[in-house]
């Protein structure tokens, strides 16, 4: 509960909605010279309209998280953003409770607990307690459903990490990491800021093995799973990716393949979507070798699994994907691919490919790449429209 740490969280958010609402109609109204104007909507003391409240050095720190005393800037912009805040200290007392209560349950408690907990009440007309509120609404989603937050809910908590309480930080950075591992579209997300942390917590700790099995940095993740084993924690989380590490290991290394668990034999969602991140992680890994006998294997698992596990099993087996409707409008295109189009003329097949994927592969992982390029070429080889090789590389900057 530090009052001056709230402001400065407050600076962040002014500066977010601010640069955000640099696309709208009345976008010059937000610039940074405009925004300092005193005008007859938004008056500052005994400022006559047109004089500026303050320099443009002095915004800046306030939107850098810097200490700036005179208080009634941040009301001013925020009245210039339709925006309030307010502090609480009842409401500080019941966010603090939460959040280390959120952090509680990961380290010691199991899963299900998410399922009875209480949420605090909601402050939607306060900047930073309603971005609090948005942040404990998609983490308990998160590991009580194993529901992604939207690419758009997961760049805004990048782009305002500084604002984002340090209890919750791991849980948010176990979540970055798992949908960079899962999500095609997840994986352009610039994480810099977010995995810039020690390993002390052991989620944190966790986070850095997950990324060195992405990265084939192996024997740093055999250290960290070291660390667990002589010192476990309690908490169902760790205990689960740890065991699902060791049979990654197993596998990738020992092939070991009676050690994977069923998807299906497991109940609870986050769970299932933890252990299918694994599954996909050795599906990639025989693609990477050119073993597609083995891939295919892995990822006829997670056929029937959501998305978008089911268009990765569809892209590599070759068998029609589930219909149902995704929710993500760009995976939806790559279905109706893989359900419909995928059974015409080669000819009609290169054109939907080259209209419709260009731009949506120009935001996928590179895994999704390779998949599409191995389809392509072999269409372009069939019907000898080599001119239309050249222009999916330069739609897509890819080969």
């Amino acid at each position: 509960m530090d009052y001056r740490l709230n402001l400065r969280k407050v600076g962040v958010l002014i500066r977010h909605y601010r640069t955000q609402r640099l696309s709208l109609p009345e976008k010059e109204n937000y610039s940074q010279d405009a925004f300092l104007i005193v005008s007859t909507r938004h008056p500052f003391f005994e400022l006559l309209p047109g004089y500026p409240v303050c320099s443009r050095a002095t915004l800046s720190r306030i939107e850098n998280g810097k200490d700036i005393y005179e208080e009634d800037l941040y009301r001013f912009f925020l009245r210039k953003l339709d925006m309030a805040y307010r502090f609480s200290i009842h409401a500080e007392t019941r966010y603090e409770a939460c959040f280390h209560a959120i952090d509680t349950i990961l380290l010691h408690g199991t899963l299900r607990e998410f399922e009875s907990f209480a949420l605090p009440e909601r402050h939607p007309d306060n900047i930073l307690y309603a971005f609090y509120d948005d942040l404990i609404q998609d983490a308990t989603a998160f590991f009580k459903e194993g529901r992604f937050p939207s690419l758009e809910a997961l760049n805004r908590v990048k782009d305002l990490w500084y604002c984002v309480p340090h209890p919750l930080k791991p849980a948010f950075r176990f979540i970055f990491v798992l949908a960079r591992v899962v999500h095609p579209f997840y994986d352009r997300i610039e994480l810099e800021p977010v995995f810039d942390c020690t390993m002390k917590h052991p989620l944190n700790a966790l986070v850095v093995a997950m990324m060195s099995i992405s990265d084939h940095r192996f024997a740093l993740c055999q250290r960290i799973l070291k660390r667990f084993e002589e010192d476990p924690y309690p908490g169902e989380l760790i205990a689960r990716v740890v065991s699902h590490m060791r049979m990654y290991f197993g596998v990738a290394t020992l092939k070991q393949r009676h050690e994977i668990p069923m998807i299906d034999s497991v109940a609870h969602p986050l769970h299932r979507l933890i252990l299918a991140s694994f599954y996909l992680r050795l599906g990639k890994d025989a693609v990477d070798r050119r073993d597609f006998d083995e891939a295919i294997g892995f990822f006829a698992s997670f056929h029937d699994f959501d998305e978008p596990f089911c268009v990765f099993s569809s892209i590599v087996t070759g068998k029609t994907g589930r219909r149902v409707d995704l929710m993500n409008p760009k995976l939806r295109v790559i279905q109706t691919y893989l359900n419909q189009v995928r059974f015409k003329d080669a000819s009609s097949r290169l054109d939907f490919l080259l209209s419709e994927l260009p731009p949506i592969l120009g935001e996928t992982d590179r895994f999704m790449k390779i998949c599409f390029k191995r389809e392509i070429l072999g269409l372009v080889s069939e019907t000898r429209r080599y001119k239309s090789l050249y222009d999916y590389i330069v739609k897509t900057e890819t080969l």
